[in-house]
């Protein structure tokens, strides 16, 4: 049986939310090894984030862009045949998560 890693990365939910922020891939980094000591890049993406006004809820001509900073980091490595690298994405600043992946989820992918 053959063994090599298999690179699965950022769920559904992280990928709409980066293409709702008008994502940018600004760097890729080695993430971590895989199997046979490869290295397994991840990403660092700038996302464009609409606030509203300083004087208005609405979204409106108005609005205020912010540039985000998400890391793509390993969520989870099961086994199958090698690792299964799944990923998912956190605010550089905040520490915030975005897109994890669902026990559920990882285990139908298994």
């Amino acid at each position: 049986m053959a063994r090599f890693t298999q690179y699965i990365g950022l769920s559904p939910r992280a990928w709409e939310y980066l293409k709702d922020n008008n994502y940018k891939e600004i760097y890729r980094y080695e993430m971590t090894e895989g199997i046979a000591q490869e290295s397994v890049m991840g990403s660092l993406y700038e996302c464009t984030i609409q606030l509203p006004g300083r004087y208005s809820c609405e979204v409106n001509e108005y609005m205020e862009d912010v540039k985000v900073l998400y890391i793509e980091v390993v969520q989870a490595e099961p086994w199958s045949s090698g690792p299964m690298i799944f990923t998912f994405l956190k605010n550089i600043l905040t520490g915030g998560m975005v897109g994890l992946w669902t026990e559920e989820e990882i285990n139908t992918v298994l």
